[in-house]
């Protein structure tokens, strides 16, 4: 990871931690956000595209579960 810049790093560092607690364990992941708001549902969908050989993400959207939540 040293020739990528720092943002990337974090950014792939903070992916992969995100992405390991959302497949293990979802109950954890409201420590990333550090916060006294409940947990919120929420649907979040990626638009992906292969562009020479390489899958690139176009879209991402993000919506929170703000109805019918109990």
């Amino acid at each position: 990871m040293g020739d990528k810049p720092i943002w990337e790093q974090i950014g792939s560092s903070f992916i992969q931690h995100y992405y390991q607690l959302f497949d293990n364990d979802r109950t954890q992941l409201g420590a990333i956000y550090a916060d006294e708001d409940p947990i919120m549902g929420f649907h979040q969908m990626f638009l992906l595209k292969n562009i020479n050989d390489a899958w690139v993400c176009t879209n991402d959207m993000f919506r929170l579960a703000l109805h019918n939540f109990g």
